[in-house]
């Protein structure tokens, strides 16, 4: 499991939009209380991180 910063998850419209969407590549995706990590099984950074906007949302640093 990764955790990253994630930007402009700002709503519970955000996390469903993004489980919505990664859940079939991603297992077990979770958000910190305050939205701002996300927390992931994911290897591959750059392709989470495109996969992230192309639903309009960035990927940040790992934590």
């Amino acid at each position: 499991m990764k955790k990253y910063e994630i930007f402009n998850v700002n709503c519970s419209h955000c996390v469903k939009k993004i489980k919505d969407n990664l859940e079939d590549e991603f297992n077990n995706i979770t958000f910190s209380d305050d939205l701002k990590t996300i927390v992931i099984d994911c290897d591959d950074k750059d392709y989470l991180s495109k996969c992230l906007e192309e639903l309009g949302f960035k990927l940040g640093k790992e934590i």
